[in-house]
């Protein structure tokens, strides 16, 4: 088919490498020749903080795999990196802290160097016998600072909650959410047919509160209100901190 193509398109065979064997032991060389100037040009923050994450990556077959994502972060004008997904197999704390390490080797990034870690609050993660950062913690020799997500936060509180009010369960699934969840559609439609039509508030009459001129105006926001100084210390700090930059992610910001 090569032959054929570059006969066609009036090309010179003698010119051409047509045998698949040579082209593919070309492309691959080509592969990790570019792989080692990317490498290069990584930048390599003084203090970086390590992320990391699972992710499914799905072929156009259908077939998928379960990968590591690691991301790489440094105070300062050093924006994040990624490193790389590689692969795993069992997604056990050990096996996902030897991925990071693998990759860390691979940019030369000492592991020494880490401070921080960033990561979501399973226990494959979290662990604190065979977690992922207790296994970083004992490879780098010192501790570095947890940095849970604070989605995943949010969700230890109300598994916390639920578990203060609700009896524990015997099987993977919530017999109550499965009802609701064969019933929802129904009574939706049901309330749906029954329900007068909506009425919306007038935009002109809703009640939006501003920060005041002046403090003394309102007795609810006077100079010496608990409110009003938290209030001014955080806008204050938050100020501050968009300008230096500190948040490297754009949803924090």
């Amino acid at each position: 088919m090569v032959s054929a193509t570059v006969v066609a398109a009036g090309g010179d065979m003698s010119e051409v490498v047509a045998s698949p064997a040579t082209i593919k032991r070309h492309r691959k060389s080509d592969k990790k020749q570019k792989a080692a100037e990317i490498r290069a040009k990584k930048t390599k923050p003084k203090y970086p903080v390590l992320h990391w994450d699972g992710k499914i990556i799905e072929y156009a077959l259908g077939m998928h795999d379960d990968c590591n994502a690691v991301v790489l972060s440094g105070p300062g004008d050093c924006p994040p990196t990624f490193l790389g997904a590689p692969i795993v197999k069992r997604g056990t704390g050990q096996e996902l802290c030897t991925k990071c390490l693998e990759i860390l080797a691979v940019y030369d990034i000492p592991i020494e160097s880490i401070i921080a870690a960033v990561f979501d609050t399973t226990a494959s993660n979290t662990g604190i016998q065979q977690g992922c950062c207790i296994r970083l913690e004992q490879a780098i020799q010192h501790a570095i600072l947890w940095n849970a997500c604070r989605h995943h936060m949010a969700e230890l509180h109300v598994k916390h909650m639920w578990s203060g009010f609700m009896p524990a369960i015997k099987g993977p699934e919530e017999p109550m959410f499965k009802r609701f969840q064969k019933w929802y559609l129904p009574l939706a439609r049901e309330a749906a047919a029954a329900a007068p039509p909506r009425q919306f508030p007038d935009p002109n009459v809703l009640v939006r509160w501003e920060w005041p001129a002046d403090f003394t105006s309102s007795p609810h926001i006077g100079p010496y209100s608990i409110t009003t100084t938290l209030a001014l210390a955080s806008k204050e700090w938050a100020r501050a901190q968009l300008e230096a930059n500190t948040f490297e992610r754009e949803d924090y910001r």
